[in-house]
């Protein structure tokens, strides 16, 4: 019921238009998770999502702004303090996975040919210790390329969520009255 629930809902989707429909989809699939957590059966799930195009209606509603100083505001936070401080975020987690990096190797090097590393044991301990640096810095690496991902989803998300209401917007479909 659900799997059909979720295919009826991405073709309703794609006829619509709809700007994110993979994020729609993943949002849908995290609601029916949480309500399948609390012990809802499928019958019950469905009837709470209530029929697909009032539930694409919300999901439309929900996602956006639905006025030009709300878009004005997220654009102000978003793109003001939130992504800058990612960036530099990011930024210092290169700079991290770099130094592990290096000194993971250069300890590696040290390890096998500088004099203070004489008996084997301090070299299999200096030698443990360098591929310790060096897995430090393929795990940072990883981590800041999934993170790089996931800001560039965002900005786009961001990008399209301003697009469709600034489209709603001077459609007349939202109402531009900041006097709510």
């Amino acid at each position: 019921m659900l799997s059909s629930y979720l295919e009826n809902l991405k073709k309703a989707l794609e006829e619509q238009q709809y700007f994110d429909i993979e994020d729609a989809l993943r949002q849908t699939k995290n609601q029916i998770r949480r309500l399948k957590k609390i012990g809802k059966t499928e019958e019950e799930i469905i009837e709470e999502l209530g029929p697909i195009e009032d539930y694409i209606d919300n999901i439309f509603v929900d996602n956006c702004p639905k006025s030009k100083n709300e878009i004005l505001m997220n654009d102000i936070i978003f793109w003001g303090v939130s992504t800058p401080l990612a960036c530099l975020c990011t930024l210092a987690m290169i700079f991290i996975a770099i130094l592990c990096g290096i000194s993971g190797a250069i300890y590696l090097v040290k390890a096998w040919t500088d004099p203070v590393f004489v008996t084997v044991g301090s070299k299999v301990g200096a030698f443990i210790l360098a591929i310790c640096g060096l897995a430090m810095f393929g795990l940072t690496g990883w981590l800041t390329y999934k993170i790089a991902l996931k800001m560039r989803y965002g900005m786009l998300r961001h990008l399209r969520l301003k697009k469709y209401s600034l489209e709603k917007i001077n459609a007349g479909e939202f109402d531009n009255n900041d006097e709510d």
